[in-house]
């Protein structure tokens, strides 16, 4: 079976039913996953973590002209239940937003308290398992170097 990494069409806000896809804009221009065989390059999970945290995370990977990225955003304490309408803080210590340039995994951007931002859940339907959402936010790497991840869309099964 081959699947498809991401819908060929543009993230329609109205698309509520887990087929948009997911892309976002890297200081200022749009990615998407890359596309893929025999694997994904996108994920939409939820998670339980050490100590009962209940976690949502949204992602993707891509290589442009021979350069990896990925772009990943993680709230954590998520409630049970349908999380419509529900909008989650990417900062130290209540969610994360990443992004990892070239493979270099030992000096991720990632949110804190001054580079932070936010992912937002626009519809979920827990019964058939997707959500579609956005999120924006700047990440600082160890050089205090910024990328901002802005127009991010999601609208995938889970």
């Amino acid at each position: 079976m081959l699947l498809s990494s991401c819908s060929e069409g543009k993230l329609d806000d109205n698309l509520y039913d887990g087929t948009g896809g997911i892309s976002a804009e890297v200081n200022g221009g749009l990615v998407k996953p890359q596309f893929a065989l025999l694997y994904s390059h996108r994920t939409c999970r939820f998670d339980v973590e050490e100590g009962g945290i209940r976690t949502f995370t949204v992602g993707f990977t891509n290589t442009i002209n021979g350069v990896g990225m990925n772009v990943n955003v993680k709230a954590i304490n998520i409630p049970e239940g349908n999380l419509s309408g529900k909008t989650f803080p990417l900062k130290t210590g209540e969610g994360e937003g990443s992004f990892i340039f070239k493979g270099n995994f030992d000096d991720p951007f990632l949110t804190d308290d001054t580079h932070k931002g936010y992912l937002h859940v626009s519809f979920h339907n827990d019964q058939l398992h997707f959500i579609t959402g956005i999120f924006s936010y700047d990440c600082v790497n160890s050089e205090g170097n910024v990328v901002r991840i802005t127009n991010g869309k999601y609208d995938m099964y889970y």
